[in-house]
């Protein structure tokens, strides 16, 4: 499988992942253009996208939605009991909806979706599996618990938030609303819950992980960088030889992880 990340972060997310056979982004939180342009310059073409997979209703998340579907005459998957939502806020047709609540396949890609603790109707993360390969993706979560970690237990490689750094969104300028709902349950994963998620997900086989939705008022990618490599350190573990890391962003595509 191949996967790369257009963008990531509060003003926009957008994930392309393929087998070769199929192809589908996770997500469409720009237009049409915008991501065509990200996809050029990651070398990746687009043209070929069979779905959106959509995680939850958040603008963020969502108001490409339209210009895709529009563009490509694709369809958008979104959970169920997220689909009204979905189709009332952003305009999107009900039946170019295809609502999931379980396992899924489009093409020869596999999807396991898992609930996440978010201030959404519901939000998804996404497990996909083609050829024996799996990847995992779980951002826009308050907390990880047990039951979410043995969702991205095993996979080649997590996509997983690691959006703010508690002491510099306490010290910033958001009100005092806003930094109670991101350090709420349902709110943002810290770097620090990132951490220790990677953690217990690394001693369960995992070696590949790339940390998204980085806050860019609340966070800084060398403070989500060394708070996840240190906390690793103590599994004796060095990125580089024992796992590699990779930090996500807002404005300009990753490169294509080849898996």
């Amino acid at each position: 499988m191949e996967l790369c990340i257009f963008a990531s972060g509060s003003k926009g997310n957008c994930l392309y992942i393929s087998d070769g056979n199929t192809s589908v982004l996770i997500d469409a939180g720009y237009c049409y253009r915008t991501i065509a342009l990200r996809a050029a310059a990651a070398g990746v073409d687009i043209s070929g996208v069979r779905a959106i997979i959509n995680t939850h209703c958040h603008n963020d998340h969502s108001r490409g939605i339209i210009s895709f579907t529009g563009r490509l005459g694709i369809p958008v998957y979104a959970h169920a009991d997220g689909m009204e939502a979905l189709s009332r806020f952003f305009g999107i047709e009900k039946s170019n909806i295809v609502p999931f609540k379980g396992d899924f396949s489009i093409g020869s890609l596999n999807f396991s979706p898992y609930l996440l603790s978010h201030d959404a109707p519901v939000c998804c993360g996404i497990s996909v599996e083609s050829g024996g390969r799996r990847v995992s993706v779980a951002t826009d979560l308050g907390r990880i618990d047990e039951e979410t970690l043995s969702r991205m237990c095993g996979a080649d490689l997590v996509v997983i938030e690691s959006n703010h750094d508690v002491d510099m969104l306490k010290k910033g300028r958001y009100s005092a609303a806003l930094k109670r709902r991101i350090l709420s349950e349902k709110g943002h994963l810290s770097n620090d819950q990132c951490a220790a998620a990677l953690e217990k997900l690394l001693g369960w086989g995992t070696k590949a992980f790339v940390l998204a939705h980085l806050s860019e008022e609340n966070n800084l990618p060398e403070l989500a960088f060394s708070c996840a490599t240190q906390r690793l350190l103590g599994l004796a573990a060095r990125e580089g030889r024992d796992y590699s890391l990779y930090l996500a962003n807002q404005h300009r595509p990753t490169g294509i992880f080849a898996l």
